[in-house]
């Protein structure tokens, strides 16, 4: 099972061939995909910053029905309030969407897909797929 990260949703609303590639690939091998609010976030903030919002809100929605997209819940939560307290306190400090991002994955024991593996690395546990 696989959670894809924003930066790889992006590149196949963009039309980048990996991203296509990889999502096309996982699907036909008849894989469970997610995604979560927190990256339907991000997706829907950048449609509405482009130049054509309604076009690019089309494509999420299309994007959007072969994936499941996961709330934030009460066991991610258990899961990324110690997490990020151990970074403060450390002083490697991660945004927090991609903390909520990880810490879903870890909660629902998905393979993280992305390619800003830098922003995932410290977390231990987390299953990271580099597209």
């Amino acid at each position: 099972m696989y959670f894809l990260d924003t930066d790889i949703l992006i590149g196949h609303l963009r039309n980048n061939i990996q991203a296509i590639h990889k999502i096309q690939t996982l699907l036909r091998r008849d894989e469970n995909i997610y995604t979560s609010a927190v990256n339907l976030h991000e997706l829907v903030k950048g449609a509405y910053l482009s130049q054509n919002p309604e076009k690019n809100m089309e494509k999420v929605g299309i994007l959007l029905q072969a994936i499941d997209v996961l709330s934030f819940d009460k066991q991610a939560t258990f899961i990324s309030g110690p997490l990020s307290a151990f970074h403060e306190k450390t002083g490697k400090m991660i945004a927090q969407n991609d903390l909520f991002i990880a810490s879903l994955a870890l909660a629902h024991n998905l393979i993280l897909i992305t390619r800003n593996t830098k922003h995932f690395e410290s977390i231990d546990g987390l299953q990271i797929e580099r597209w």
